[in-house]
């Protein structure tokens, strides 16, 4: 995988391109709160994706994941909606 961190001009053949818009995770506002790790993600649940606070969930690029692409961010919530729906009934 290339991982680009300035611009680069030519010709490339390439199957696939992946473009991010960032990499630090928007979790200031949830610093004295939740749990974060050294890189300020979310610290999370892999299997359940709820935080250091019961019943608080999160889920995507803000939380402790090697991927980040919508995908994962999509399976997150799956995991997510699973749990809280299992705790109801």
């Amino acid at each position: 995988m290339l991982q680009v961190l300035k611009p680069l001009t030519g010709n490339y053949n390439v199957e696939g391109v992946f473009i991010t818009i960032g990499t630090d995770p928007n979790s200031k506002l949830f610093a004295n709160i939740l749990e974060l790790n050294k890189l300020n993600e979310i610290v999370t649940n892999k299997d359940t994706m709820e935080t250091s606070v019961n019943n608080i969930y999160a889920i995507g690029d803000v939380r402790d994941t090697k991927i980040r692409q919508i995908l994962t961010s999509m399976s997150d919530s799956l995991y997510a909606i699973h749990d809280i729906l299992s705790k109801k009934h």
